[in-house]
């Protein structure tokens, strides 16, 4: 299970990158500095522990590296962003999830992986 969620990670991750970062160049979600697709991180809003929301693409977006690992998530301007792009009621919701509790079987994490490398196709 561990490769498979690693694989999912890593997929996910080019994903929100390749999203967040239309012909290589973005801005990170929480401090809008220039980013670029090889520079940034995916980072997540609520942090990668809480499976129900570890690949919500509301939850993750594309960040600097210093504050995704510098400023631990940058958190609260993150969350103005979030805001910002979808509502207090999406931010609200997403807070309540991760107190949710999820099972993920083995053909959920091929489903996910097949699932976004066929957005990555996509972009």
């Amino acid at each position: 299970m561990s490769k498979l969620i690693k694989t999912l990670d890593e997929v996910f991750s080019r994903y929100v990158r390749r999203r967040d970062c239309p012909n290589g160049i973005g801005r990170c979600i929480s401090c809008g500095a220039l980013v670029t697709y090889d520079t940034c991180d995916a980072g997540h809003y609520i942090g990668r522990a809480h499976l129900t929301t570890r690949w919500n693409e509301v939850n993750v977006h594309a960040q600097c590296r210093m504050c995704n690992r510098g400023k631990y998530g940058n958190l609260k301007a993150y969350r103005r962003r979030l805001i910002e792009l979808y509502g207090a009621a999406a931010v609200e919701k997403l807070e309540q999830l991760k107190h949710r509790t999820v099972h993920l079987r083995e053909s959920d994490y091929q489903e996910l992986i097949t699932y976004y490398k066929t957005k990555i196709n996509q972009l």
